[in-house]
């Protein structure tokens, strides 16, 4: 297991720590707080764009509707976390 120990002041000014682990053996502890940082805008967009686009009600048994709609959700998926990219680069 590979690990990113994160120490930092509380409100109170006492010292907290916190330890984020992953099994990717070759990450440096940079990259595992990246990783971690995008889950957490990741999570925070799924609610979202479940509601937005009714995924919870998807009910359909057919493959080809399956597919078509497994397809478009990641093309849109992309295409909003792309924008996203860019707008804050900008």
């Amino acid at each position: 297991i590979n690990g990113a120990l994160v120490r930092y002041r509380n409100k109170e000014g006492a010292w907290e720590h916190v330890l984020f682990v992953c099994t990717d053996l070759t990450l440096t502890a940079v990259q595992i707080l990246r990783t971690y940082q995008l889950s957490v805008e990741i999570e925070e967009d799924n609610p979202q764009i479940k509601c937005s686009w009714e995924i919870l009600e998807f009910t359909t048994t057919s493959l080809i509707y399956i597919a078509f709609h497994i397809v478009l959700t990641l093309t849109a998926y992309t295409l909003f976390v792309t924008t996203q990219a860019l707008g804050t680069r900008h």
